[in-house]
């Protein structure tokens, strides 16, 4: 054994530039990868939406909560407009909005509501879709829009069973596959 060690030291001696050179370019990798996901995203100016005032500029930043409905989202981005105060989602994908982006961008404005935005209408785009809603003035009119979806995640939260959806090739990248159903199926 001893002498297979030594033999591997010899071998990386002669090839230590090669390995230097190929840790310099994996640790440039991931250093690029990394700037790209963990970068702030700040949303462009949309002159249609108003001006920028409030942004999601990473995970340090807390979401707001709803105490009197106990849902918690943070939106991407919320815009003012003369008053009309417009949440926005950003999906990176391209493709139509889904139900749970609608869903997400309802509950987001919901928990904003309740931090002092006083939210009117909610966008959602992707890279070549976007839809805008409308919402209820009343915060419990806009809880009952969003109430069956909030329920279903409670019940999963304490160990009940979900539904791939939309579709189950979304399981690859949810962050509750190990605690669905679908994830032996």
């Amino acid at each position: 054994m001893w002498e297979l060690f030594k033999e591997f030291v010899r071998w990386f001696r002669d090839f230590q530039s090669i390995w230097l050179v190929l840790l310099t370019v994996f640790v440039f990798y991931m250093l690029v990868i990394n700037a790209r996901r963990g970068g702030i995203r700040r949303p462009p100016t949309d002159p249609t939406l108003g001006e920028l005032a409030w942004v999601d500029e990473g995970r340090h930043i807390k979401p707001f909560f709803n105490h009197e409905f106990k849902v918690l989202g943070k939106p991407d981005a919320i815009y003012d407009k003369g008053g009309r105060i417009t949440t926005v989602e950003f999906k990176s994908r391209r493709g139509p909005v889904f139900d749970s982006d609608r869903v997400q961008a309802l509950t987001a404005a919901l928990a904003a509501r309740a931090g002092g935005y006083n939210i009117s209408q909610a966008v959602v785009r992707t890279k070549t879709v976007e839809h805008t809603f409308e919402l209820p003035h009343d915060d419990l009119a806009l809880y009952q829009v969003v109430q069956p979806y909030v329920e279903i995640v409670r019940r999963i939260k304490c160990g009940g069973i979900g539904e791939a959806l939309p579709a189950k090739t979304k399981c690859r990248a949810c962050a509750f596959k190990a605690d669905c159903s679908q994830r032996a199926a």
